[in-house]
């Protein structure tokens, strides 16, 4: 999945703008993980969550490949470069650290499928902050 999603965000990326091409991908896994939310408490949904959650780890990875070429789109000086890239390591890959104590949090706080669907949500949330401030960064004027 993950070298998959990469190159096809590398890919559409090159013929679209990065950062519209991160607007795309937050609003996608927005609504995703917002409808896996919504039917982690039916059974009967499984195959539809598990169809959500293997499109949103794509496009998660499509992230990930492609947040580095923001650099260019926004004409960020050579001399920068080094401070950015670690800045946005810092930031993009913090997700990796602080996602499973808060999972955690939230799968012992809740009983039965409940804590699973705000999960979910939290994800959904913190996918919509990146979806608005996708936009933000698309109408700056570079």
């Amino acid at each position: 999945m993950r070298v998959i999603g990469a190159i096809l965000a590398g890919l559409l990326s090159n013929r679209l703008k990065p950062s519209i091409v991160l607007i795309l991908s937050f609003f996608f896994i927005s609504v995703n993980f917002f409808l896996i939310g919504l039917g982690t408490d039916n059974s009967h949904n499984i195959s539809i969550i598990l169809i959500a959650l293997s499109s949103s780890a794509l496009v998660v990875f499509g992230l990930r490949g492609v947040y580095f070429t923001l650099l260019s789109e926004t004409k960020m000086p050579m001399a920068h470069t080094g401070f950015l890239v670690g800045l946005i390591s810092v930031v993009g890959f913090a997700p990796d650290i602080f996602f499973a104590p808060i999972a955690g949090r939230i799968l012992d706080s809740f009983e039965s499928t409940t804590g699973h669907s705000f999960y979910f949500y939290f994800l959904g949330i913190i996918s919509l902050i990146g979806f608005l401030t996708s936009i933000i960064l698309n109408r700056q004027k570079f």
